[in-house]
């Protein structure tokens, strides 16, 4: 998830405690809302707004007193094709939302890239969870939802071979259960073709008026339901 949630003034100042980014350099800086602005393949920077990650990391930090260094490269908008080892690279343009200046450039496979930088933040410290959260674009077709499960269970058995990390836990969430939540029913069932995954729940939640995006206090919700089935799967 880039996250689209509503960003409060003191969001671009205040830091997180124990909390930390892997930059687009593959140094660390310390974490704010806009957990997605380092992405190597986002959008333009005016898109990226509040984020899950940051609500996550903190109760991950909490609960034990051990930083969290977050590698966040997402990009909004894109299904899973875009996501698997064999997709093709796209190209940064207006009709995608990206920065003037990268107009006509590649943008790097979003698969390798997320490999790549995770492997750089591996240097740091011990590789502890993977974080999904995506499948609003599937709902355009009942092909594409049933398709779903497959496409899932192959990026995270390729991520989970590339990055030696095979029992590494897996998490994906569902989305807001609006006009596309009907990929749910199959977020649902990745325990079933997953091993050590769970899906988070998105009840109870609210969302921006487009029906798609959560409101802050919701992406706080769902980013403390990650935090809790991490922690389940790691004790």
């Amino acid at each position: 998830m880039a996250g689209r949630g509503e960003l409060l003034p003191e969001d671009t100042l205040s830091v997180t405690e124990g909390v930390f980014l892997l930059d687009e350099d593959g140094g660390i800086v310390p974490a704010t809302a806009r957990a997605n602005i380092h992405s190597t393949v986002r959008k333009r920077s005016s898109m990226q707004g509040y984020n899950l990650c940051l609500p996550f990391a903190s109760k991950m930090f909490k609960s034990n007193g051990r930083p969290v260094l977050l590698v966040v490269n997402a990009r909004g908008a894109t299904g899973i094709d875009k996501w698997l080892k064999t997709s093709p690279c796209d190209t940064f343009s207006k009709k995608w939302g990206d920065e003037t200046a990268w107009y006509g450039r590649q943008v790097p496979q979003f698969y390798s890239e997320a490999v790549r930088r995770t492997k750089q933040a591996m240097k740091y410290g011990r590789l502890k969870g993977i974080l999904w959260h995506q499948g609003e674009a599937e709902t355009k077709s009942a092909e594409l939802m049933e398709a779903y499960l497959d496409k899932l269970e192959m990026m995270v058995s390729d991520l989970r071979k590339d990055l030696k990390a095979r029992r590494v836990p897996f998490v994906a969430g569902e989305v807001f259960p609006g006009k596309d939540g009907a990929i749910n029913e199959y977020l649902d069932k990745v325990s079933d073709v997953v091993p050590r995954s769970a899906c988070v729940s998105s009840e109870g939640t609210e969302s921006k008026s487009d029906r798609v995006h959560f409101t802050r206090g919701s992406l706080i919700m769902m980013g403390e339901r990650y935090a809790d089935e991490i922690l389940k799967m790691s004790r």
